[in-house]
């Protein structure tokens, strides 16, 4: 039965499984982060999650998105979506091989909640807009090696994304081929992911003020206090405004 699955976690003070059942997720991001995020969600019944990622698996993910062991070449957004459907078929899971850009963001609009397991910083920023814009809370992720953070975002009351400092090497467009990664690693910070959507949802005066770095070698968590910038680019009042996807250019006829 659908009660005794969520059974122990019900019991937490104040807990309402009704408002995850409701809850629309929309998690970008298929790979360590995104796998480790999405079977969470799934097991605790985030009651609709959307799974957005356009690239195929390959055997060198493998290591790190453990569910992929029978889906080389497959899209990683399809084969999750079904794996997820087989922990908990109590939830509606839908798959997208859409590139989430500047002309097709709009698609996650009607989201609750957005989970951004990106692995570079345009793209990232690019949700942080569209979030802040829109006002749906998001939470971000990221790794490399050993080490990890976690953010998360509650319109008109936490700082966003580009409030705080951004990596200089933020125009690179794919960190996946360069940086280290770690199964451990995905683990703690999707996991840390997946509870602060929890608290955003259920109880929102506990969500995470700042930026949680964590250092797995070191065996070191702390938080990075942040705060929001009168003259932040994307949140302030002068610069915030409804975002609108662009427009696909079409070809020449010939």
């Amino acid at each position: 039965m659908v009660t005794d699955l969520y059974d122990r976690q019900t019991r937490i003070r104040n807990w309402s499984q009704d408002k995850l059942t409701n809850t629309r997720v929309s998690i970008i991001g298929a790979g360590a982060l995104g796998t480790s995020a999405a079977v969470q969600m799934t097991s605790m019944g985030f009651g609709k999650i959307s799974i957005f990622d356009f690239d195929v698996v390959e055997n060198h993910n493998l290591n790190r998105q453990f569910l992929f062991f029978d889906s080389i070449g497959k899209h990683k957004s399809i084969s999750l979506a079904a794996k997820l459907h087989f922990i908990n078929e109590n939830i509606e899971v839908i798959p997208y091989t859409t590139k989430i850009d500047e002309t097709t963001i709009g698609i996650v609009k009607d989201s609750d909640i957005i989970i951004d397991c990106l692995d570079n910083w345009p793209s990232r920023m690019l949700i942080n807009r569209f979030c802040v814009e829109n006002k749906i809370p998001f939470v971000h992720g990221g790794m490399n090696g050993f080490t990890g953070q976690v953010q998360a975002y509650l319109p008109n009351q936490t700082p966003c994304l580009a409030c705080g400092a951004i990596p200089k090497d933020k125009k690179q467009s794919n960190v996946c081929d360069a940086d280290p990664a770690i199964i451990t690693t995905s683990f703690v910070i999707g996991g840390l992911m997946v509870q602060e959507a929890v608290k955003i949802i259920l109880f929102p005066d506990h969500v995470l003020q700042g930026m949680l770095i964590y250092n797995g070698l070191r065996n070191i968590m702390s938080v990075i206090k942040t705060k929001r910038k009168a003259a932040c680019k994307v949140c302030s009042e002068k610069k915030r405004r409804k975002f609108k996807p662009k427009k696909r250019k079409r070809g020449r006829k010939s």
